[in-house]
């Protein structure tokens, strides 16, 4: 069954003379990255670079140490490296004097298999078989008179069927394989055998590498891929070189693949990811994507799995629509304590971090003019939260702006309560339509609270934005009795925590704005349109520490302009327009749609063109 085909044949000793000669050099002295240079791919003799960290390396030996009393399967995420650094374990093995046979398997069953050994000094022998000739043949023959100095190493390639051969086979087994479990046999693959004579298998998982060391090693990676573009990259897909790496069309195909599995993922798979019960395994539609969740594993133990978010960007949206299916679980309770103590925490953090503004009315019925008119109260800006049995008592001798609460029933209308100067703030938390404001209880708080002259209280009953419209107390007009200070009882909306989508949904509205403002109406017009859209309260809050704001304005895909509000010293305002690089080609193209020559038909038909790429 040998093959005499000279091209392959030639293919597969090219690599294997390169492989082995290749001097393993250290990046810059870096004690944790070394690489091969000019190493020839077999199918397409394209010459790449073989990067290999520590931890790849510790991998590889402890694969091959292993596989001495076990079948070996080498699980890792989609494109972070399996593939390539094999031909590392290749080397490893050959300079231990064993003999390898190598097979990338395909659908069609064209590939080969590949046989190498060490026949002389740094001399090496190449043999080369069809994929159709069978892995018992092959190795028997690479065996001859030895039986177990042989390694199979196997990639499935885009196959959906196992890689283990039979255990009548005689080598010792490395399977290189992402997460489906069909690969390598599923549960079988690891069962222990009853024949003590039969070997069972182990998944070891691949390690991911550092952020660090991918900038550090950009260039060996890619010549034309630039640190800034790995650290802007790494955001959307982590610590994937096989992504990181891509030209333009890969990355647009790979940002459009997860932006597919994010916006089917279920609430029930978003549970399941951020409690950590997520299984990954790509032959499951229950299980999430590799695009959006990834494997590693610990040098210490390769064995231990340990499930990650493949992005930082990924783990943001998989918490936004969490927050989200939250949000709309406590906004539909009816009679769930659990739910409403999830809602008063909630709120609890949300008043520590920062003051806001909440929309908020006086206590009335719904029939009452007074019902409609709002204003937004500022609550908030605590500094600190502690837990007492004496929420009152602890609250007028402590600091200001500390939130006290209490689980106790002592003071049934109020839920935590903080002062900001001779002002109290007593908050009730609820999920429903309706609470009680009874003047019996509300009576004794205010003789607990002992208000004097120039004090003042403001109960608020905070409710989620899907109740707020329909909120009352009872009574609908609280029986407020004489104490010394003032008291006011209000409605407060709490609403849900704000997404990222839609903020980018008002980037995306005002962008295709200001685009056609630009071409119709030039930089004027752009420039106006720019400034309305930053002085959005959305934008104003998201960024009032930094006193910055930004909007991204896309283009065809393409031509990126950013706007930026800055805030002097002196208390002025500047806007700052910075193009990147390909900002000058976006100046043109709108130069060239303001001249007299285009119509202004054709000007409007661009901004419509622009209308339906947003949407």
């Amino acid at each position: 069954t040998e093959k005499t085909d000279d091209d392959t044949l030639e293919r597969g000793q090219t690599f294997i003379d390169a492989l082995m000669g290749a001097e393993k050099n250290r990046l810059n002295d870096s004690p944790d990255i070394w690489y091969l240079e000019d190493i020839p791919l077999l199918l397409s003799g394209q010459k790449k670079t073989i990067v290999l960290t520590q931890e790849v390396e510790q991998f590889w030996e402890v694969c091959v140490r292993k596989s001495i009393t076990r079948r070996i399967c080498a699980v890792g995420s989609p494109g972070v490296g399996k593939s390539i650094t094999m031909m590392y374990l290749i080397r490893i093995l050959l300079e231990m004097e064993k003999k390898v046979v190598y097979l990338k398997r395909t659908e069609e069953k064209d590939s080969h298999y590949y046989v190498w050994e060490k026949v002389g000094h740094e001399e090496y022998k190449t043999t080369v078989y069809p994929e159709t000739s069978g892995v018992k043949q092959v190795i028997n023959a690479a065996n001859g008179d030895k039986v177990g100095d042989t390694y199979f190493l196997c990639d499935p390639g885009l196959t959906l069927t196992s890689c283990n051969p039979s255990p009548d086979v005689k080598a010792s087994v490395i399977i290189n394989a992402s997460g489906d479990d069909r690969h390598w046999g599923g549960r079988e693959f690891t069962k222990r055998k009853e024949d003590p004579g039969l070997q069972h298998g182990v998944k070891l998982i691949f390690p991911l590498p550092k952020k660090q060391q991918l900038l550090d090693a950009c260039h060996l990676f890619s010549a034309s891929v630039t640190k800034e573009q790995v650290e802007h990259r790494h955001r959307m897909f982590g610590s994937v070189p096989g992504h990181l790496f891509e030209d333009q069309d890969g990355v647009a195909a790979q940002l459009q693949q997860q932006e597919t599995d994010l916006a089917v993922m279920s609430s029930d798979m978003t549970l399941r990811i951020v409690n950590n019960t997520a299984e990954l395994n790509n032959n499951s539609e229950n299980c999430p994507r590799s695009s959006i969740m990834g494997i590693t594993s610990d040098p210490k133990n390769f064995a231990r799995q340990e499930a990650i978010y493949i992005s930082d960007h990924v783990a943001e949206i998989v918490a936004e629509k969490h927050m989200k299916d939250i949000w709309n679980e406590i906004s539909a309770a009816e009679n769930s304590p659990s739910q409403g103590l999830i809602f008063e925490a909630y709120l609890r953090s949300l008043l520590r971090k920062k003051a806001r503004k909440f929309r908020t009315r006086n206590a009335c019925g719904k029939s009452s003019r007074d019902y409609k008119k709002l204003w937004d109260e500022e609550l908030g800006g605590c500094i600190d939260i502690e837990r007492t049995d004496n929420m009152i008592g602890s609250c007028k001798a402590g600091r200001e702006r500390v939130i006290y609460y209490s689980y106790n029933e002592s003071v049934p209308l109020v839920d935590f309560l903080y002062k900001v100067g001779n002002c109290y703030y007593a908050v009730q938390v609820t999920i429903h339509e309706d609470h009680d404001c009874d003047a019996e209880k509300l009576e004794n708080f205010l003789a607990k609270l002992d208000l004097q002259a120039d004090e003042e209280l403001n109960l608020v009953y905070t409710v989620p934005d899907g109740v707020f419209k329909r909120f009352v107390t009872k009574p609908v007009v609280p029986i407020i009795p004489d104490v010394g200070g003032e008291v006011f009882v209000l409605h407060a909306e709490i609403k849900r925590p704000l997404e990222i989508d839609e903020i980018m949904g008002e980037v995306r509205e005002y962008a295709v704005y200001v685009a056609f403002g630009t071409v119709c109406g030039g930089e004027k017009v752009w420039k106006e349109s720019m400034i309305t859209f930053l002085e959005r309260p959305s934008f104003e809050e998201i960024v009032s520490e930094t006193h910055k704001a930004w909007a991204l304005l896309l283009v065809e895909n393409h031509w990126k302009a950013y706007w930026w509000k800055n805030k002097k010293q002196d208390g002025s305002t500047d806007y700052i327009c910075m193009t990147e690089q390909d900002g000058d080609d976006l100046k043109r193209y709108v130069e060239m749609l303001e001249s007299p020559a285009i119509e202004k038909t054709k000007r409007e038909s661009f901004g419509m063109c622009i209308t339906n790429r947003m949407e």
